[in-house]
């Protein structure tokens, strides 16, 4: 909570898109008091299913579509987010996973 008021307190003094360093190392502290405290809360959110990579790797492309589109704003923000989360989930169960199982069995035919 401290971090969302952080950010909009602070988002018209001249930081523009960019989060300003406050907001930043509040969220910081957030995201390693959440990785301390609950660090089984992945795994009984999404059932040990590990969408991580995928948001990593398709969530700027979706960014930059939108913004090409002229998405912009909190309903890019949200777009965005749930854009991600769909297509991070699809890209685990269709392809992530079944070629981590194929590496289980291929690495040690000894």
């Amino acid at each position: 909570m401290l971090f969302v008021v952080s950010y909009f307190v602070t988002k018209d003094y001249g930081w523009g898109n960019d989060i300003n360093p406050i907001s930043y190392l509040l969220l910081a502290a957030l995201v390693l008091k959440a990785a301390y405290t609950k660090p089984s809360l992945s795994d009984a959110l999404l059932k040990k299913n590990d969408i991580s990579y995928g948001i990593y790797i398709f969530h700027m492309p979706i960014v930059n579509y939108l913004m090409y589109q002229g998405v912009m704003g909190v309903n890019g923000l949200v777009l965005a987010a749930i854009a991600t989360l769909v297509v991070s989930i699809l890209s685990w169960f269709y392809y992530e996973k079944r070629i981590l199982a194929l590496k289980k069995s291929a690495l040690r035919k000894n």
